[in-house]
């Protein structure tokens, strides 16, 4: 099965502006990263499949990128960022916020950021979208969020679970992130974002 952990083999029909979008079904994952656990050597190109909780019917897809992280940018506060990237996905389409530009490929505000960390003994993966909410010269706090949660990985992908909300009552679901053929170039990276020095004031707000 050329899936992502997660993901099965059969297809199912998602109502599009022009036509049916037919992609593999995507399901609930559960379970515990390894404490070595990480997505660093993940860069690449994925389908991504986002559906919505309370709504089975409601589900999206979309591609996403993520490359090596650029020079000086491998950490955010306490937490790691060894990849960056960006996500072409209708969010709105499962209720999801857009905090930002998801399709930013700049280094120091990308549409995807992938921070890791460690906290109450528990590994933690995930991947912020917007380029708002991944601003490196800003403190993030409170305000609006769209955040993957990474449960599982496997050499064709990853999935997990989503959540996405401000002030208003959040809305979450699972998502799954199935790896294309098509690979980003491992040494690109925007011009000049290893050089743009936007880390005066670094926080880090995990919703």
């Amino acid at each position: 099965m050329a899936l992502a952990v997660g993901c099965s083999g059969t297809a199912q029909s998602v109502p599009g502006d022009a036509a049916e979008v037919v992609f593999p079904s995507c399901v609930p994952t559960s379970g515990r990263l390894g404490p070595e656990a990480t997505l660093a050597s993940h860069a690449g190109t994925y389908q991504l499949t986002m559906v919505r909780a309370d709504d089975p019917a409601a589900a999206v897809r979309g591609a996403l990128v993520l490359y090596p992280q650029v020079a000086g940018f491998e950490s955010l506060g306490k937490a790691s960022t060894p990849l960056y990237g960006t996500a072409d996905v209708r969010l709105g389409s499962v209720g999801a916020l857009r905090v930002g530009d998801t399709e930013s490929d700049a280094a120091e505000a990308p549409g995807v950021l992938v921070l890791e960390f460690d906290r109450a003994g528990a590994r933690n993966i995930l991947l912020r979208l917007g380029s708002a909410a991944n601003r490196r010269d800003r403190m993030l706090y409170d305000g609006a969020y769209t955040v993957l949660e990474v449960k599982e990985i496997s050499v064709e992908g990853f999935s997990g679970s989503w959540r996405s909300g401000s002030d208003a009552t959040p809305v979450g679901g699972h998502f799954c992130a199935s790896q294309s053929l098509r690979q980003p170039d491992a040494v690109w990276n925007p011009a000049g974002a290893g050089s743009r020095a936007w880390r005066s004031a670094v926080g880090l707000y995990m919703p």
